[in-house]
């Protein structure tokens, strides 16, 4: 195979993933919401299973970001955990400690699988947070961590570029897909748990 016609490290991932990816759009509480008919309840055990994703991943996330910016990227981690702590409180739940463990560390490479499916992740919030309509009105109150961020579709482009650079040796490529699984499946538990 030439090097015009190997895979982007983005279609491998996206390929590799999206199996766990409609299995997350299944989660009841999350099918509800993307269909308009989500109850204030879903939404507030979706928030807590990604506050609880959020805590779990903070050293992946911070060893991922600190890899890429090797390479010189310039992305930093956002303080989502303050946005969703910010959203329950706006609707008047409280905020309880995740006492499961963190998953097993993670090396540099597969780390910066985990930054992919946070930053992709971000920009499919788009998507929620139209739905989120229907259930908190137009409001901003409640809603924080899903709104997207104005340089969203930039910061996107930003991400998929150094991935790339990133991406260009093997092994690499294997470890930096294997973390998105192992993020996807992090996510997964925490949402389901949250959800049940």
């Amino acid at each position: 195979m030439t090097v015009a016609e190997r895979a982007t490290l983005r279609q491998v991932l996206r390929a590799s993933t999206a199996d766990i990816h409609q299995r997350l759009e299944q989660i009841p509480a999350f099918e509800r919401l993307l269909q308009g008919r989500a109850s204030l309840a879903d939404y507030l055990a979706l928030l807590r299973g990604y506050r609880r994703f959020y805590q779990l991943a903070q050293a992946h996330l911070d060893l991922g970001y600190l890899e890429l910016a090797a390479l010189g990227s310039t992305l930093a981690r956002k303080d989502v955990l303050y946005l969703l702590e910010q959203d329950l409180a706006a609707l008047g739940a409280p905020c309880e400690d995740v006492v499961a463990e963190a998953p097993p560390h993670a090396a540099a490479s597969a780390a910066v699988g985990w930054v992919w499916v946070v930053e992709g992740s971000a920009l499919g919030g788009k998507v929620i947070d139209r739905s989120l309509t229907q259930l908190l009105g137009k409001s901003g109150e409640g809603r924080r961590f899903f709104t997207p961020a104005a340089d969203m579709a930039v910061r996107w482009q930003g991400v998929c570029a150094v991935l790339e650079r990133y991406g260009q040796h093997d092994e690499r490529r294997d470890a930096v897909m294997a973390g998105a699984l192992d993020a996807f499946a992090c996510i997964e538990q925490s949402l389901m748990e949250a959800t049940q």
